[in-house]
């Protein structure tokens, strides 16, 4: 038997649910295994929101090499589509699946009843009155959802925060918040 190119290729562009305007990346191995080097052109249809880099090469025997490809999707919707892989002196080329459902990442606010909620509104009170309120964060996408709780208005909590004078600066909400609920703890004690 004569001595020849043996490829294995290894990973999946199948990217699932993904957020408008996320960049995900996936990575392909293609490993040779045979005796000779082997040389690959990699194609796909371009209108497609995907760079693969390297789309063409040589991968020497034993020797392993990485394509990488990313997706950067603006509109909401299903892609699709069809990576090949063609190596020199074989007939049948790799053939690798995309796709990706990219969906418009959103938060909602929920009561106990799974009603949205623009705010949270405790009624009129009494002093040392103490009223619960039970609300959930719903992320509705596939990215991981990062919030601060604060309470008074961004004027209020900025007035005080400046009052303070120590810690980090800005425009930061948790840094202004940690800065108020500092304020608000020294209140509390004196």
């Amino acid at each position: 038997m004569l001595p020849r190119p043996q490829l294995q290729l290894q990973g999946d562009l199948q990217f699932g649910m993904v957020g408008v305007d996320s960049k995900p990346s996936k990575q392909l191995q293609l490993t040779n295994t045979g005796q000779l080097q082997a040389e690959f052109k990699l194609d796909w249809d371009k209108s497609l929101p995907l760079t693969i880099e390297p789309t063409a090469g040589t991968v020497q025997p034993g020797s392993t090499t990485t394509i990488s490809a990313k997706l950067a999707a603006a509109e909401v919707g299903a892609i699709t589509g069809e990576l090949v892989i063609t190596i020199a002196g074989r007939q049948e080329p790799y053939r690798q699946s995309i796709s990706a459902t990219v969906v418009q990442q959103s938060y909602d606010l929920t009561d106990t009843s799974n009603a949205a909620i623009s705010e949270l509104n405790f009624g009129s009170m009494y002093h040392g009155e103490a009223v619960t309120r039970t609300i959930a964060v719903v992320n509705n996408g596939p990215a991981e959802a990062r919030y601060d709780l604060s309470y008074g208005s961004k004027a209020d909590m900025a007035a005080i925060a400046a009052t303070e004078g120590d810690g980090p600066s800005g425009d930061d909400q948790h840094s202004a918040f940690m800065r108020m609920a500092r304020i608000r703890a020294k209140l509390r004690e004196e």
